[in-house]
């Protein structure tokens, strides 16, 4: 059976992410705290100790991985559009394994050198460029029950989904840019949060309702 060459790459970023984080843990304390988790206003408020935060957030990666390559196969509205699916749900795989795995070794150089990357939120950079990436994909998705906007009204019919992931996708898009941007800037903490909220809650909630007007529009 042919491999996708996404799955190929995504194989080849984990062992790539796995040697980076091996080698900077190898230069961690033994008492480092690795830092997991980010409030609102992109302040660290959790850690994980130097095991977890090696090898947890890598298996999560290489589980999400494996979770991607399989659950298509017991999808039957994925096997309807496999040849559409076949194409996009594989970038998605991709592009999911290589920020993710940036994410993580942008924590652990944290650990490594905490004084030393305050000049500007490299973490709102990550997640914006997730974001822009998941924008571009989101409309080439076709339905499917474990990736896009899966709501009751999108699974109504191929157009409401269809119109849905469009618009889902440019404002994944639009978020993104604003979110890198202001990490870029490095604007201060309560506009990042204003924006974040903002932004969050127009990218979430639009297109739910969006997908309801459709549904309405098409059961007239």
């Amino acid at each position: 059976m042919k491999i996708n060459k996404y799955y190929i790459i995504s194989i080849i970023l984990l062992i790539v992410q796995l040697g980076v984080v091996l080698w900077i843990g190898s230069q961690l304390p033994a008492d480092a705290k690795i830092p997991i988790h980010w409030n609102y206003r992109n302040q660290i408020d959790n850690y994980a100790d130097k095991t977890q935060g090696m090898f947890l957030l890598w298996g999560f990666n290489a589980g999400l991985f494996l979770l991607m390559v399989f659950l298509r196969r017991y999808s039957p509205v994925y096997q309807q559009e496999r040849e559409k699916n076949n194409n996009a749900i594989p970038l998605l795989t991709m592009g999911l394994v290589f920020f993710l795995g940036l994410i993580q070794i942008y924590s652990l150089l944290l650990a490594l050198h905490p004084d030393s990357m305050g000049k500007f939120h490299a973490l709102y950079i990550l997640i914006g460029l997730l974001f822009m990436f998941l924008g571009n994909i989101m409309p080439k998705l076709s339905r499917n029950y474990f990736a896009g906007i899966k709501t009751p009204w999108t699974y109504y019919s191929d157009e409401i989904w269809r119109k849905t992931s469009r618009l889902g996708g440019f404002c994944f898009f639009i978020t993104g840019f604003v979110f890198a941007l202001a990490g870029i800037f490095n604007l201060k903490e309560t506009s990042m949060s204003l924006i974040l909220i903002i932004m969050v809650g127009t990218t979430v909630v639009l297109p739910i309702f969006y997908s309801f007007l459709l549904y309405l529009k098409a059961k007239k």
